[in-house]
Order: C-alpha cells, then sequence, then structure tokens
C-alpha cells in the first residue's frame, strides 16, 4: 500500500509532525500507494486505515480531536478494508488457501479468524456473520456464509462480478454489482436466492457505506432513499456524476465526490437545504462524515505541500448549520 514515512523536528521513531496552512495545522504524512480509508465518529475522533502491501506501518489509527497526531491501535499486516457497516475491518492473509482475520473498528481487537479453500474475490462482515465470496482451484465459485469463529453457515453458487455487502438493514446479503442479476439478493442464514426490491433496478441506485439509506438518481436529481421501502427521505438537484461518499446518521447530510476538470471535488451537502461547502479538489481517496453531519475528514494525495509520489494527507474540518467550513489540524497518512 504505502511505504509510510513520518517526519517530525525531532525525529523520534518514525513519527514526524509538518506545518500545514496555518501556524495552527499540524499534518501527519504516511507513504501510500493504497487507497486510504477514513471514518469519522461522533466526538470528531477519526479512524484511519492504512493498508498494506506496501506501507512500511500499515494498521488501524485513531486521531483524537485535540491530539497532534494519530496513534496506532494495531498493526495489519495483509490488505484490509472497513466492513460495508464500517464497524469491522476484514483483513486478507494469501496462502494456499486465502484467510480472513477481523478485527473491531473502534479497538482493533480481534474479532475472529475464517479459513477457506481458495481464494477470497470479496467479503463482508455483520452481526458475528461473515460472508464471502470464493473462486476454488478448480475455477468453481461460491458464496460461502461463515461465523465469526470459522463456523461454516450455509454455501451457495455465486457469479463472477460480485461485490459482497450486508444490506442497509442487515436482514439480506446483497451484490451490490447489480449487473449481475442472476445473483443478487440472499437471505440470512440461508444464502436461499430472492429477488431485490422492483425499484433497485429502476434507476442507477447506489449503496452508501454504513448507512441505512441508498441513493437514486433520476430526473437530474439525487435522492436518498430509505431501505427497504424506496421512499424517498431527501433530493435535491445534481448531475448524475456525483456520489455519495458517505451519509451522517440521519441521511440529512453527506460528503460527495465529484470527478470534475482539476480532480476530484469533494462537498459537503445538506441534503434538506441543498446547502454545499467545498472541501478539496485534487486527488482524493476518501471522504467521511461523522453521525451529526458536522465534522468531516477526507484523505487527499499530495502531501504538504503538494508533492509528486505516494504521500496522501488526511484533512479534518467542522461545518455548521449555514455551510461555513473551519479547518482543524490535519493528518497527513
Amino acid at each position: 500500500m504505502a511505504s509510510t514515512t513520518f517526519r517530525s523536528g525531532i525525529v523520534i521513531a518514525i513519527v514526524a509532525l509538518v506545518a500545514l496552512f496555518t501556524s495552527q495545522a499540524l499534518a501527519w504524512t504516511v507513504k501510500s500507494r493504497e487507497l486510504v480509508d477514513l471514518d469519522v465518529a461522533n466526538n470528531g475522533s477519526v479512524t484511519i486505515l492504512v493498508s498494506a502491501p506496501g506501507a512500511d506501518a500499515p494498521g488501524l489509527y485513531k486521531w483524537n480531536s485535540r491530539a497532534p497526531e494519530p496513534a496506532r491501535l494495531c498493526t495489519i499486516n495483509s490488505p484490509a478494508n472497513f466492513s460495508f457497516n464500517r464497524r469491522i475491518v476484514i483483513e486478507r492473509v494469501g496462502g494456499e488457501n486465502d484467510s480472513l482475520r477481523l478485527y473491531d473498528a473502534a479497538t482493533c481487537v480481534l474479532l475472529g479468524r475464517i479459513e477457506t479453500e481458495g481464494r477470497v474475490q470479496d467479503a463482508d462482515a455483520r452481526a458475528g456473520l461473515v460472508a464471502v465470496a470464493v473462486l476454488y482451484p478448480n475455477q468453481e465459485r461460491a458464496l460461502e456464509l461463515f461465523t465469526l469463529r470459522g463456523k461454516r453457515v450455509a454455501t451457495t453458487g455465486v457469479g463472477r462480478n460480485v461485490e459482497l455487502g450486508f444490506a442497509p438493514d442487515g436482514k439480506t446479503l446483497m451484490n451490490f454489482d447489480l449487473g449481475d442479476s442472476e445473483h443478487a439478493t440472499w437471505q440470512i442464514p440461508t444464502l436461499r436466492s430472492v429477488r431485490p426490491a422492483l425499484w433497485v433496478n429502476r434507476d442507477e441506485v447506489g449503496f452508501v457505506a454504513g448507512a441505512p439509506y441508498v441513493t437514486r438518481y433520476a430526473n437530474d436529481a439525487l435522492s436518498i432513499m430509505h431501505w427497504v421501502s424506496g421512499s424517498p427521505k431527501y433530493f435535491t438537484q445534481a448531475p448524475r456524476t456525483v456520489r455519495v461518499r458517505q451519509l451522517s446518521r440521519d441521511g440529512r447530510y453527506g460528503v460527495t465526490h465529484e470527478r470534475v476538470n482539476d480532480g476530484d471535488l469533494v462537498e459537503w451537502l445538506d441534503f434538506a437545504t441543498g446547502l454545499r461547502a467545498k472541501l478539496a479538489i485534487g486527488s482524493i481517496d476518501h471522504g467521511a462524515i461523522s453521525p451529526g453531519g458536522h465534522t468531516v475528514a477526507w484523505a487527499k494525495r499530495g502531501g504538504v505541500p503538494v508533492v509528486p509520489g505516494d504521500e496522501v494527507t488526511i484533512f479534518r474540518a467542522t461545518i455548521n448549520t449555514t455551510g461555513n467550513v473551519r479547518p482543524e489540524p490535519a493528518i497527513q497518512p
């Protein structure tokens, strides 16, 4: 993922602080070839996942709101990602057959380990269950459901194009790649195939990590929809190219991402009023928002100042109800 180098006025191990835009702003720098993912808690703390391979110090970090730099909660030496609900970190460990290690995303406590009989194509975890798409050595593909302790609960066939995720309400398992209509939705825990709601495939539907809502693009408007009913809660005018990175707990506020001429435009958006606040433009890995909707964070490649390479900077800001952005100390992974 990244070769991670930390600098400081006084070199303490490999940690470093870098002055940012103002004398008050600080930056934590890491070199990372993989995407740097993050999550924001309601108290303003930022959880940062620096994934292997290619990182000198991969692992899960916590940056408290008043701390000058993040602290590493644990080391994770294989490729890793958050579960769809953002509560579990899933590490894929390669070998003759792949295995998974699962960690609590708040504490990095090891929750369980799954041994497979092939190569893991995708995986998600929720409520003590782990869904894994596996490619066997004979090239057959299967969807398997395990407990956190590694007990196989059910298995069924699965297609080539799969993006696994437990549905926003946790009651079914979804293939978020809606192009594979044959393998789209499964009951939990039997993995019996069921049809998705008809409205899901009617227009462009997007699943938002950690949210009990989905997005839908139709008639030049971006809607926030209730799951499972599909009834709209908020909508605002937006081009089809806008994507929602994360939503607040009530679905009113979000961090959006749009590709523009100068790079990736990241904005805070109030879906109830249409109010927007520009956060950044450039090469963006991820954007996140707190459950309350007024603390945001984003990962931008380029370092401080911007330099070529694998440096990524994590920024954090507080936004009030009128859309005014107040930058806070920033991190550089």
